[in-house]
């Protein structure tokens, strides 16, 4: 079976296809639209989810991040990191989060906005394991295994603000 066009295959020889009663020469219009794969639709919410997830945790954090980085201080007072390194990590990750997230939910620089999700994964992570925070060093590690599946399966990634930048300039 021969695909002649979008939609239509012909048959050129002894067919074998779910249409049965092909016979040589014969044209025949199957459904070969496109559609989304579940791969596809899998990724996309993954990334809704933790895009928004993401992007609200920067959010809620952004009005106040001189506030939230003095907490940040306080809880890291027992780790031999230094209290101007926590807290200048303190007060720029909401906007890190929230740019991050945004990327993320719109699809945007979608590789790099993974990957970096992954760094800032590692960076809290790394603190929270000197606080010997167990539970929420495991929790971090959920959130990085997502973005890693995500970072693996973007060829996947449909519906982003990529791909309509990618086809306007093609156009």
């Amino acid at each position: 079976m021969q695909k002649v066009s979008p939609g239509v295959v012909r048959c050129s020889a002894r067919c074998d296809s779910p249409a049965a009663g092909l016979n040589e020469g014969m044209t025949v219009t199957e459904n070969t639209t496109q559609r989304i794969s579940d791969a596809a639709l899998a990724h996309l919410g993954l990334r809704l989810v933790l895009g928004i997830n993401i992007a609200v945790h920067g959010l809620v954090r952004v009005p106040a991040p001189v506030a939230f980085a003095e907490g940040m201080v306080k809880g890291f007072a027992e780790t031999p990191l230094p209290a101007p390194l926590v807290l200048a990590f303190g007060v720029t990750l909401p906007f890190i989060e929230l740019a991050v997230g945004v990327a993320v939910l719109l699809g945007l620089r979608l590789r790099w906005a993974l990957f970096g999700g992954l760094l800032v994964m590692a960076g809290l992570t790394f603190g929270t394991c000197l606080q010997q925070n167990w539970n929420n060093a495991g929790l971090q590690l959920t959130y990085a295994v997502a973005y890693a599946a995500l970072l693996a399966t973007v060829a996947h990634a449909r519906f982003t603000l990529d791909g309509t930048l990618e086809r306007r300039t093609r156009s």
